[in-house]
């Protein structure tokens, strides 16, 4: 496994092998003055000790997006962008907020957030199913009725809250000293939603 190293002065935090640069957390602080302009800093450096947590579990795991699956994503939401005219004016007025081209936002901060979806669908997928194989969940079935199936959905989002809490506890997040008085981990909240 290849660790990733950036000079101390371009990095906020070292989440495991996993970096969080400055310029990260200054790009989402940058999206929220847009969407939710109360959202303190230490709030949005959370959510990305979040994100990078679970990168460093789909790379222990070998679950990492590939190409291919960030190129369908992007497909997809392009394709929503063009016919679904509600999507495309949210989009249209992010890029306009952000003073950013068109392409800047694909390229950009939708590749970002493809990278960012596909990892924890992944990582969420291989916990459930891992916990299923072990009958620490009830496997879903074709025949379960709608109210079967509601309920073992509401037993896989309690097991995956608890094990994202127990990610977050046991994360190894070590803040730059130049952050340490403004920026902390609070392992008994989880921040993303």
């Amino acid at each position: 496994m290849t660790t990733f190293r950036y000079p101390d002065h371009l990095v906020v935090a070292q989440i495991g092998d996993v970096p969080l640069t400055i310029s990260e957390l200054e790009f989402r602080k940058g999206i929220y003055v847009s969407v939710n302009p109360a959202k303190g800093t230490n709030d949005i450096f959370n959510e990305l000790v979040e994100n990078k947590i679970f990168i460093n579990e789909a790379v222990q795991k070998g679950l990492l997006p590939t190409n291919a699956e960030i190129d369908e994503f992007l497909s997809i939401h392009k394709e929503k962008y063009k016919s679904d005219l509600g999507y495309r004016d949210g989009v249209d007025k992010l890029i306009q907020s952000w003073g950013i081209s068109e392409d800047e936002y694909w390229q950009e901060y939708e590749w970002y957030n493809a990278y960012q979806i596909i990892v924890i669908d992944k990582v969420y997928k291989d916990v459930i199913s891992e916990a299923e194989h072990k009958s620490e969940l009830p496997i879903t079935g074709t025949s379960d009725n709608s109210s079967e199936v509601m309920k073992k959905q509401e037993l896989q989002k309690s097991y995956w809250h608890q094990y994202t809490m127990e990610l977050k506890k046991q994360a190894d997040v070590k803040v730059n000293n130049n952050f340490a008085n403004e920026l902390s981990l609070d392992p008994n909240k989880w921040y993303s939603s």
